[in-house]
């Protein structure tokens, strides 16, 4: 004869299943809880830090908008300060070419056309002032060009050597670099990184020489006489 639900219910093996179940309900009741206060927990922790990073964040932005207009005002500068060695450039060249003839002809028409000023005045003499100054090395290059520049032959694809890589002044330390298969001079005039041919770097050669500062050196044209770069020896830090 089957039992009755209620008799079911009453009987051992439903009390120990009714036991068990009611445990395993427990136990994931206890387990869902301290999940849900370890998520509470980093939730907690992830807002403390995003509120700290957010202080530190608008922190930062009020301290780059000073550095953004410094920036522009670094650009302006750079802006005149081309503009300006364009100027000293092209005085250079008109000295070069045609001596102080050619300068006096230039303050001559802007004195007729009523734009001479003091900048102008000053722009001139530091022109004949560089103009001068290009017969020779700088003072600090003075005793380079004893110890090396005035020794310094150009590289000749291994025959003898016979041409001078100075004119006392286009040789000076300056920075390289190596791109794209190439090596490049800084030339200081105008800060342009010109490509070296590789016949006049000196360690290619079968006879090289190095700087006694062991530094890296190029004898360049200036920027009005094209973009020749004569000699070139590469640092040892290269």
């Amino acid at each position: 004869m089957a039992r009755r639900p209620s008799e079911l219910t009453q009987s051992p093996e439903s009390k120990t299943q009714i036991a068990v179940l009611t445990e395993r309900v427990s136990n994931l009741i206890d387990d869902f809880e301290g999940a849900n206060k370890e998520t509470k927990d980093h939730r907690d922790r992830l807002t403390n830090i995003l509120d700290a990073n957010g202080e530190a964040l608008r922190a930062l932005t009020s301290q780059i908008a000073p550095i953004a207009d410094i920036g522009k005002r670094v650009d302006a500068l750079e802006s005149k300060a081309d503009h300006a060695a364009g100027v000293v450039w092209t005085l250079r060249g008109l000295w070069a070419a045609f001596g102080a003839g050619a300068l006096a002809g230039i303050g001559w028409l802007l004195k007729k056309a009523g734009i001479i000023c003091l900048i102008g005045g000053l722009v001139a003499l530091a022109a004949v002032s560089v103009a001068f100054a290009q017969h020779r090395h700088p003072q600090a290059d003075a005793d380079l060009h004893e110890k090396f520049y005035s020794t310094w032959l150009m590289p000749n694809g291994g025959s003898e050597r016979n041409k001078s890589c100075c004119d006392n002044k286009d040789c000076y330390p300056t920075a390289m670099k190596f791109e794209r298969g190439n090596w490049y001079a800084l030339r200081r005039e105008d800060r342009r990184w010109l490509v070296i041919p590789p016949s006049k770097i000196e360690q290619n050669q079968a006879d090289p020489r190095e700087a006694p500062d062991h530094r890296s050196h190029a004898c360049i044209a200036p920027p009005w006489s094209g973009e020749a770069v004569f000699c070139a020896t590469l640092g040892s830090g290269i």
